[in-house]
């Protein structure tokens, strides 16, 4: 039964994994070179906008901060509502809103690439609360500088102590790191044929992620 639970986060992982880079290549690709995930770099593209005095340009990053912000509360606050409730699924709800996010986002016109990236960004904010912790190892599945860092530092201690958890640790962090950027690949690759729909395919893995937690 362990093993079972086990390898049912292990999928989980993988497919919010793939799906946390393939929105991030997508709305840097298609809708206006905004980074779903890197909050960080949207801070720093900000701030040039405006230091060259493009507040226009600066909104385009304003804005998917602020939905950033609200997805961060949107999913705290069902985890602190629902957390200690086995029967609630609070982390399958959230994933749908994911999925009705996307499918919004890929009908909007490139007109307005602003909002399809905030819709976006707000999925990432709500993947980054929600399942961090799916694994025995805590990997945020937006920020893999953070989770490369970790994987380095775990060989390190394994070349040092020769503990094969550290072992065990590093590999698994840089196995999940593989499958984010595969998404982004995908996701680039799909760009140059399908355009804004591009996003629409991510309903594939998220209801696949909807039938793995069930």
């Amino acid at each position: 039964m362990k093993k079972f639970i086990t390898q049912k986060q292990t999928v989980l992982t993988m497919l919010i994994f793939f799906i946390a880079g393939y929105q991030n290549a997508y709305t840097y690709m298609d809708r206006g070179k905004v980074f779903a995930n890197l909050q960080t770099g949207n801070m720093v593209l900000m701030s040039i906008h405006v230091a060259n005095g493009d507040f226009s340009g600066a909104v385009n990053y304003i804005i998917p901060l602020v939905c950033f912000m609200i997805g961060c509360v949107i999913a705290s606050s069902m985890q602190i509502r629902f957390a200690h409730k086995k029967e609630s699924h609070w982390q399958s709800r959230l994933l749908v809103i994911e999925i009705i996010c996307c499918l919004l986002a890929c009908m909007i016109p490139h007109r307005y690439d602003v909002l399809s990236s905030s819709l976006i960004s707000l999925n990432s904010a709500i993947s980054l609360v929600a399942f961090s912790n799916t694994t025995d190892v805590s990997m945020p599945p937006t920020m893999m500088i953070g989770n490369l860092k970790n994987s380095i530092a775990s060989y390190t201690e394994y070349v040092i102590t020769k503990d094969k958890s550290s072992l065990k640790q590093a590999n698994t962090t840089l196995f999940f790191l593989f499958v984010f950027l595969t998404g982004a690949v995908i996701s680039g690759l799909l760009v140059n044929q399908l355009d804004q729909y591009t996003i629409a395919l991510l309903t594939i893995p998220y209801l696949a992620a909807l039938f793995v937690m069930k």
